[in-house]
Parts: C-alpha cells; sequence; structure tokens
C-alpha cells in the first residue's frame, strides 16, 4: 500500500513513516501542503495521512485536490484536537494516539472497499 504521509512536524513525521514502513507500507513524507500536492502528481497513493494544521494550512483544505489527483485514495485526517471534524476525510486519527490503534485503522480502511467511511471513526459534518 503506497502511503503520503503530511505532517509540518519533523519528528513526529519520520516517527511514523519508519514505523509504517517497517509494517511493510511503502510512505512517501511531505512536510507542507505544497510539498503534498506536489508528491500527488508524482504518483499514485492509496492512503493520505494528513496532519489537520500545516503551517498556516489546513489538511481539510487539501482533501479535494486530494480526490482529484487520486480518486480512489482514503484520507485520514490526525489532529491533536478533537473537534476536528473529518470534513471530506475517510477517518479521524488523534495526533499522538497509540501505533497499534493506527495500524489497526489503516489496515481496516485498506481492507474496505467502494470509498465508505468507517464507523466508529466518523465526525460530524
Amino acid at each position: 500500500m503506497n502511503v503520503l504521509l503530511v505532517d509540518d512536524d519533523d519528528a513526529a513525521r519520520l516517527t511514523l513513516q519508519a514505523l509504517l514502513e517497517d509494517e511493510g507500507f511503502d510512505v512517501i513524507d511531505a512536510s507542507s501542503s505544497g510539498d503534498a500536492l506536489e508528491r500527488m502528481r508524482e504518483r499514485g497513493f492509496d492512503l493520505v495521512l494528513l496532519d489537520q494544521h500545516i503551517g498556516d494550512t489546513l489538511g481539510t483544505e487539501l482533501i479535494p485536490e486530494i480526490r482529484l489527483a487520486a480518486p480512489g485514495a482514503r484520507v485520514v485526517i490526525v489532529s491533536g484536537s478533537t473537534e476536528d471534524a473529518v470534513v471530506g476525510g475517510d477517518a479521524f486519527f488523534p495526533k499522538g494516539g497509540a501505533f497499534p490503534d493506527l495500524l489497526a485503522l489503516v489496515r481496516q480502511l485498506s481492507a474496505v472497499s467502494g470509498g465508505g467511511r468507517i464507523a466508529g471513526n466518523d465526525r460530524p459534518e
């Protein structure tokens, strides 16, 4: 599974990238919204782990462009604030949450077909 990991926090991004790669995922990272869009144009992704606060950009603002570039890609909004809604994403994961829980969510998303959202991870729109 090809994963785009978007987070402006270098330590968090690189740590999560290493953990996902250890589990067999092909992970490309981006530290800004511009980098993320460039990576999306360069190759296809099955999953985008998208930090909600990327510098002065909200991750959810990128979702329409992600959907155009990779219509089948799943988008997980990652945020330290529980008030951030999925808003166009497929799931929400709390920043700093346990890696085994994120891994279970990623595997669940990869198993779901047809673009449906994952029950229990939705936030109201």
